[in-house]
């Protein structure tokens, strides 16, 4: 090859040079000087063909190319000359050669490219699924690397933490293995002195150095786990707080955040006087606390996960004995996250916080029951209204006393918080509990979630449930919980049903019936027992008796007239807790009724459907069988007539009951009416008159002054008599009046 930049070109000679022919061949070849070169290249002219493209006039480049004069145009217009391209009758034939020439090579770079772009991101493993989604197309890792852009010296950030460094390397190591295939392949392709070459030797260069090395920030930021980065926050906390007031100020006036400061961490105390300036003594001890931060990043990233939750959870929740803290370790390393309804609960129970205490013992925190606010403030010394105040504003004030302790973030509970109904028989409940361990009731967990989510607490007959307090600003709660409970408490003899949605307002919004309807299947079952049917009623049996029916069932299996006292004997058989107790509280159901029909004779009853029994009373019937009769007749003939409806009769008491202006005695014991006239064989005889009240009393007192005792039932007849008139006054089966009730009893205890 023949280069000199100022011979003369012999049209015979063979052309050296193309479009691919670059300004490091050319210097090589003193076909152009050094400065032409370095003009060149600044205005982005690599190759012959860039030249040609760019500036189809020569005399151009003269006036928009900075340092290029005069002799860099006859240097290049000497090279032109000489180029295979120069057979073309002018230059835009020239043009048009090199065009095409670095079309050509254009497409050999794409399949170039291309190639070890596939070679880049294959595989199935988690390096090759984020080289995919960073680089889906071949020209976006060759951006990278022409822009000399660091962020392929970014660590790989995946959820496992602790694989993070190796994938980092693995990830550099292909970054590396691409660069080094691609500058291989462009010195194959005649191409080492490029522009791309130069930047793909550079990167190379750079993956080669920090291989395997990582900043302190980017280890905790990509390979420290969450609670080994709360380790190194809670590291700098502390030694902050030891800095002096000057030296804190001067460290926050500069690095406003734990980053900058573990960027600094290993660098030389130099760079802290050119960054901070500021006194000497300041210098140092940030120095020092640099240091100290370092060694602390040092010895947390050799914990384990299990000794990093460990430490962190004793620094974090400082009111946990040590069962606890292990309790809540092994949920956040079961789980990724710690129990905060355990750690809300055990903080609420050994805060110090006036108003907590007041809460925790108002709301069962304290020992499990639920307390009035009467009580609390005769405990606490405080009325009953500032118990109800402290109750009122504790949820925020909650919250900003008990984050620092226990967490802010509920974001793993919004999935589970998010139904409109909240109660300890839907599965939520459950799953918490088990999962954190809670040895607390659902009245308990029920007060510990209105502290942290947006539900509302409600009591039904010892059960409490949540309502979203959305919902429960559209729907009446305490309207379904009084309606349900009228319901259960509404005596009826017969069983019923009732459909839920009878039970929603009628002004209740559509959108909320479904949630209504929940809440009111939850009163009704949970909390209540109601049972339900088939097809979803409300199962309502009967809760009463019906005593009539119950009398009207004795009388029809005894199938015989019964008496007040023995209807009672049967209805306490059957039912012996029922609260009558006695024939008078029976009775309405006896006298009055369609069924049911009082006998003539006093305390017996009978059905209506019963054709063949008598209804009237013995006198009743005496005077219709007189009625029938032509003559007087005997009592033992009327004993037998009454026998038939009311049984045996006493002849005597059948003679006294006779001893009535409505009847007649006649000679040989016999009976008549005395609106009846008879025959003259019958001779009318005085009926033995009964005594009054004044006779028995002077009776009585003329027997005691004489017996100097009480009347018995062995004496004559006079002293039967009178012993049955003192034992029918004493029972109330005769009645006398109080001043006669005086005297009776006067009498008595005058013996």
């Amino acid at each position: 090859m023949h280069v000199a930049a100022k011979n003369t070109v012999n049209p015979e000679t063979t052309m050296d040079y193309d479009a691919d022919t670059t300004m490091e061949s050319l210097l090589k070849d003193q076909a152009i000087s050094t400065h032409t070169r370095n003009a060149l290249r600044s205005a982005g002219l690599y190759t012959l063909g860039d030249i040609v493209s760019t500036y189809p006039n020569s005399s151009a480049m003269r006036d928009k190319i900075q340092g290029f004069g005069q002799k860099s145009l006859t240097e290049i217009d000497e090279v032109l000359r000489r180029t295979r391209a120069g057979q073309a009758e002018d230059r835009a034939g020239v043009a048009q050669i090199l065009e095409r020439r670095r079309v050509e090579r254009e497409s050999a770079w794409m399949l170039l490219l291309q190639e070890e772009h596939a070679a880049l991101i294959a595989g199935e493993d988690d390096v090759a699924d984020f080289l995919k989604k960073r680089y889906p197309r071949p020209n976006d890792i060759h951006t990278v690397v022409m822009t000399g852009d660091v962020v392929l010296l970014t660590p790989f950030e995946g959820n496992d933490r602790r694989q993070n460094r190796a994938k980092s390397v693995g990830l550099r190591r292909r970054y590396l293995r691409f660069v080094e295939r691609m500058i291989k392949r462009m010195r194959g392709a005649q191409m080492p002195d490029s522009a791309e070459y130069d930047c793909y030797v550079r990167t190379q260069l750079t993956l080669t150095q920090r291989m395997e090395t990582f900043t302190p920030a980017e280890a905790v930021r990509y390979f420290f786990t969450n609670q080994q980065q709360a380790l190194v926050e809670g590291a700098y906390r502390t030694l902050q707080g030891h800095l002096s007031t000057r030296s804190r100020n001067t460290l926050l006036r500069h690095w406003r955040t734990l980053d900058d400061v573990l960027a600094y961490i290993g660098r030389p105390e130099d760079d802290y006087q050119a960054l901070l300036g500021g006194r000497r003594r300041a210098i140092e001890e940030i120095y020092r606390f640099v240091g100290q931060l370092g060694d602390e990043v040092e010895r947390i990233s050799k914990l384990s996960d299990e000794e990093s939750i460990g430490e962190m959870v004793r620094k974090e929740h400082p009111f946990l004995d040590a069962c606890q803290c292990d309790a809540v370790s092994r949920h956040i390393i079961e789980h990724g996250f710690a129990p905060r309804f355990y750690l809300l609960y055990h903080y609420l129970r050994t805060s110090k916080h006036f108003d907590d205490s007041v809460w925790s013992l108002v709301n069962g925190v304290a020992d499990g029951e639920l307390h009035s606010r009467e009580y609390v403030g005769n405990v606490k010394d405080r009325s009953p209204e500032r118990v109800r105040q402290i109750c009122v504003n504790e949820r925020n004030a909650l919250q900003e006393r008990a984050q620092p302790y226990v967490g802010g973030g509920w974001a793993c509970y919004q999935e589970l918080l998010s139904k409109p109904l909240l109660h300890e028989h839907d599965g939520v409940w459950d799953e918490i509990r088990e999962r954190e361990g809670l040895d607390i009731t659902f009245t308990v967990f029920a007060r510990l979630v209105s502290l942290v989510a947006d539900y509302k607490v409600f009591d039904a007959e010892g059960h409490s449930f949540l309502v979203a307090t959305g919902t429960a600003a559209h729907i009446n709660v305490r309207y379904f919980i009084d309606g349900i409970k009228c319901l259960c408490e509404e005596r009826s003899n017969q069983d019923k049903t009732r459909a839920p949605e009878s039970i929603i307002p009628l002004t209740t919004v559509k959108k909320y019936r479904d949630v209504a309807k929940d809440i009111i299947l939850y009163i009704a079952t949970d909390v209540y027992g109601i049972k339900r049917t088939d097809d979803g009623q409300l199962f309502l049996p009967r809760n009463a008796i019906s005593v009539e029916s119950e009398l009207y069932d004795i009388l029809r299996q005894n199938n015989a007239p019964m008496s007040g006292g023995e209807l009672l004997a049967a209805f306490k058989e059957r039912y012996p807790d029922h609260r009558y107790d006695s024939v008078g509280q029976i009775r309405p159901y006896l006298i009055g009724q369609g069924r049911i029909r009082p006998m003539g004779r006093r305390g017996w009853y009978t059905l209506e459907e019963w054709e063949n029994v008598y209804r009237g009373t013995k006198l009743d019937l005496l005077i219709e069988t007189l009625s029938a009769a032509d003559t007087p007749l005997s009592v033992d003939m009327l004993c037998a007539a009454v026998a038939v409806h009311f049984g045996e009769q006493s002849p005597r008491n059948l003679a006294a009951l006779m001893n009535d202006p409505r009847f007649k005695r006649f000679n040989n014991h016999l009976y008549g009416l005395a609106n009846k006239e008879y025959g003259p064989e019958f001779v009318i005889q005085s009926i033995p008159h009964r005594r009054s009240f004044g006779e028995r009393i002077e009776q009585l007192k003329c027997f005691l002054a004489e017996q100097h005792r009480l009347p018995g039932a062995n004496g004559d007849k006079d002293e039967q008599s009178l012993f049955r008139w003192i034992y029918n006054v004493k029972k109330g089966l005769i009645n006398v009046s109080e001043e006669q009730r005086r005297l009776f009893d006067d009498t008595l205890a005058g013996v």
